[in-house]
């Protein structure tokens, strides 16, 4: 499944962070640099196996399990808030 950020909600980065506001503004987010990365590479485009990928290529783990395992639950953490979205690969 691809994972897309959710249609309203909006995103600054401020330094390393990013601020995001849900599409009603109720709830504010504050990602640390690994869950901005995430975040900016929810572009529609990539799974959370692609997303792994992503991380893993612009931090210093080396283990695929455990950002793998990270990965999935702020993707999930991110879908339960209605901030971002899982689409089948096919549109």
């Amino acid at each position: 499944m691809i994972v897309v950020r959710a249609a309203g909600a909006a995103a600054e980065r401020v330094g390393d962070k990013t601020l995001v506001v849900d599409s009603a503004g109720m709830e504010i987010l504050t990602l640390n640099p690994v869950g901005s990365i995430v975040w900016w590479a929810l572009d529609g485009e990539r799974d959370v196996e692609a997303l792994t990928d992503h991380v893993l290529g612009r931090t210093t783990s080396t283990d695929r399990e455990v950002i793998a395992a990270d990965v999935e639950r702020f993707v999930a953490e991110l879908v339960a808030a209605g901030l971002a979205v899982r689409t089948d690969a096919d549109g």
